[in-house]
């Protein structure tokens, strides 16, 4: 399941968006709940996390505290 999220996660980003956490991950959840029917917002936020953590998303910041998560350009 792990690699489907992350193919997702490259799908909802690729074209440059820039998505926050929480749209980000019920983009994920929402597309997984065919094939996957135990995938919860927490699992896929946990991946997220982790790729957040390792610095694999470009980050920006809002004035309300909010992030928008974008790829950068080396994992097109």
């Amino acid at each position: 399941m792990q690699e489907e999220v992350l193919k997702l996660i490259l799908l909802a980003l690729e074209d440059g968006s820039a998505l926050s956490r929480k749209v980000l991950v019920l983009f994920v959840v929402q597309k997984l709940a065919p094939q996957y029917p135990r995938a919860s917002k927490t699992s896929v936020g946990h991946v997220v996390q982790l790729l957040y953590r390792a610095s694999c998303f470009k980050v920006n910041k809002l004035k309300r505290k909010k992030k928008y998560f974008g790829l950068w350009n080396i994992f097109f």
